[in-house]
């Protein structure tokens, strides 16, 4: 429970002071950016990794040393260098109870992004010569929240630009460290952390996004589709780069049409399924009752792509034309199914199986119902759906 951190914190300073008001608030400050974080689209994947009451309690906790610093400016009278105050801080904790070890860690190991024995060292810091990093998913996400906000000011949320511009002062090695945590927890990218965008991976790939447009069987852009900008999980787009070597060898390059889906846009496939007033494209489902194509399995209210790890894709040749796979993607109809081989030509047949071997060799796998489908085996997120907005 957070209130346990404000016992602790009136615990050192029972008295009702403007240094201890001028703590509570930016303890809450920071506390709130954390819970904002972990509450993040951009963070589902993460979520699962983190305990989420250590995090909320420890970034009540973080500065709980400041008041035993030497720091007019922002009321604290102490007698300690206030860079000493991480330290003071779990100091505190440790004394009051052992089973405080995790909050007193994140307390030591907050400041700037970080610093190493060798910053200490060569800079002479008031420190003793060993790492103060941050470590456990919780400590990273607390010394990263911290960075958003000042003591002293306007005491109001800083923006991206300016906290980098801050940590750059600091060092090469201090604002590496920082575009790190950001990276991690998704913060000044659009992206989780351990997602890239496909084109930054494999960088000949096409695309083809047409949920971005009209050019898709709803007849309209799909929301969650801001720009054609696809991503994949770190592993399923390793995978993915493999893919595209072999293929690159054999003179042809991929073209994907989808990646990474939105849980909003899955949503939205199923109100325009069941809304018999809506518009569509019917070329895409020439011989099927739209109304049906969640029921014969074409759409899936429980589709892989939110998983992060799910690529819609087929081939291009090497003056740029697609090859001939029997059938356009996301055409609802047999002629798509993989194993319907009577419906298509043995040079179609041919193709398919080509795109389909080297997928699975790079540890792909198929559905029955598209030939353009494939899902890594081994994903990461197997039971989390992303829903962060494609831009």
């Amino acid at each position: 429970d957070p209130m346990d951190a404000m016992e602790i914190i009136h615990h050192f300073y029972p008295e009702d002071t403007p240094f201890r008001r001028l703590l509570l608030q930016h303890s809450e400050q920071v506390c709130g950016k954390v819970r904002a974080l972990l509450d993040d689209p951009l963070c589902a994947g993460i979520r699962k990794r983190i305990d989420r009451d250590l995090a909320l309690k420890g970034a009540l906790l973080h500065d709980i040393g400041i008041g035993r610093c030497h720091a007019p400016d922002i009321l604290c009278n102490g007698e300690s260098h206030y860079l000493r105050h991480g330290l003071e801080g779990a100091a505190m904790l440790r004394s009051l109870d052992p089973e405080l070890e995790p909050y007193a860690r994140i307390c030591e190991r907050h400041t700037g992004s970080g610093i190493t024995a060798e910053e200490i060292r060569k800079q002479a810091l008031p420190l003793p010569e060993r790492d103060l990093l941050p470590e456990t998913m919780e400590e990273k996400l607390i010394c990263l929240a911290d960075k958003f906000f000042s003591k002293s000011g306007d005491r109001q949320e800083k923006s991206f630009d300016r906290v980098r511009r801050s940590m750059a002062k600091f060092g090469e090695d201090s604002l590496r460290r920082f575009d790190a945590l950001c990276a991690e927890f998704g913060i000044g990218r659009n992206l989780p952390g351990d997602f890239v965008y496909i084109t930054d991976v494999v960088e000949d790939a096409a695309l083809d996004i047409r949920y971005c447009f009209d050019t898709n069987f709803t007849g309209a852009p799909v929301p969650g589709y801001a720009a054609p900008a696809p991503s994949l999980t770190i592993q399923a787009a390793a995978a993915l780069k493999a893919v595209a070597d072999d293929f690159r060898k054999l003179g042809y390059r991929i073209l994907v049409f989808d990646a990474c889906r939105p849980l909003r846009a899955v949503r939205h496939f199923k109100r325009w399924c069941d809304d018999p007033a809506a518009s569509g494209r019917k070329e895409f489902y020439p011989r099927v009752d739209r109304m049906k194509l969640f029921d014969l399995g074409y759409l899936a209210e429980c589709s892989a792509h939110p998983r992060g790890s799910t690529v819609d894709l087929t081939l291009l040749d090497g003056a740029g034309n697609a090859l001939d796979m029997g059938g356009d993607f996301d055409l609802f109809d047999a002629v798509s199914h993989p194993a319907n081989s009577d419906l298509i030509t043995e040079e179609q047949q041919k193709n398919r199986r080509l795109l389909a071997e080297i997928m699975q060799k790079h540890g792909f796998t198929m559905i029955d119902t598209e030939w353009w489908h494939f899902v890594l085996k081994d994903e990461p997120y197997p039971d989390t759906y992303f829903d962060f907005e494609i831009r």
